[in-house]
């Protein structure tokens, strides 16, 4: 499934400085299937009409191809945003969580 423009207009984070990620890495990731990337993480969705979903553990947020929105505020954004705004991640650990282990980048020695 592709996701529609919409996912790089919500985005709010951008590259951090010295960030091991690429670009291409980064817009990847904010263009993640998020039904599918929260069920494949255990969360449980409740289906809506119009390919929506819910979160079970956050009934606010609601969550289609590859961006989400609250219900409770003006709140919305990409795959990364969700990690970093709703499940409290630092931009690392959602990347972690997102990109598969063989994308993710490699380890100082």
């Amino acid at each position: 499934m592709t996701c529609p423009p919409e996912c790089e207009a919500f985005g709010r984070t951008s590259k951090p400085s010295g960030s091991p990620w690429s670009r291409a890495q980064i817009q990847a990731a904010r263009r993640a299937d998020l039904p599918e990337l929260l069920r494949a993480k255990g969360f449980a969705l409740q289906e809506l009409n119009a390919g929506n979903f819910r979160i079970r553990e956050h009934p606010h947020i609601l969550v289609r191809d590859c961006f989400w929105r609250s219900t409770d505020d003006e709140r919305a954004g990409n795959a990364i945003d969700l990690f970093i705004y709703v499940l409290g991640m630092s931009f690392a650990q959602a990347m972690q969580q997102i990109n598969p282990p063989a994308s993710a980048p490699p380890r100082a020695s």
